[in-house]
């Protein structure tokens, strides 16, 4: 041939030795699970860490400064009994906050589900709007009146399908 043969790095053959389509997406695949794997560990460890921060230092912190000046044999069962009582306190907020996260992402699912719902629905008006004129075009009788009816449904969704209705009338 006139041309230099591209070298593959296997004597020249192409099937052998070069990596074809599937075996990089399957390499890619790979590489983004353990990715996502990596990310997963990243954010559960972030999570724990946060989770102590918020349930020691935090509740240590909180009851130091609701005891006060509290001295004495007393100090260190106020102390027990506020850092009780912050943890519980910093629980609840974490628990509002949890629930606020969840209907968020709960309102949001829904909107994306209302949304492909949506995009199915029109995408079944537009079949059935493609087949009715297409059998408007047939020789047989039927087939243009169950047509002109198949049009008359597909109208009760959309508007723009009397228009064609109108002119097909008027051709008519």
């Amino acid at each position: 041939m006139g041309g230099a043969e591209p070298d593959y790095g296997n004597g020249g053959t192409l099937g052998v030795g070069a990596p074809n389509v599937l075996q990089v997406l399957k390499r890619w695949a790979a590489g983004l699970r353990s990715i996502r794997w990596m990310v997963g560990v990243l954010a559960a460890v972030v999570v724990l860490a946060g989770a102590w921060v918020l349930f020691v230092p935090t509740a240590d912190w909180l009851a130091t400064h609701d005891v006060g000046h509290v001295t004495g044999a007393l100090r260190p069962l106020r102390l027990q009994t506020v850092r009780d009582a912050a943890r519980g306190r910093l629980l609840t907020f974490s628990a509002g906050l949890f629930a606020a996260g969840a209907l968020v992402f709960t309102a949001r699912d829904f909107t994306l589900s209302r949304r492909t719902f949506q995009l199915t629905e029109q995408g079944q008006v537009t079949d059935r709007y493609t087949k009715a004129i297409e059998q408007l075009g047939s020789d047989k009788l039927d087939a243009r009146l169950g047509a002109c009816r198949a049009l008359e449904r597909v109208a009760l969704d959309v508007a723009q399908v009397l228009h064609v209705l109108h002119r097909l009338r008027r051709r008519g």
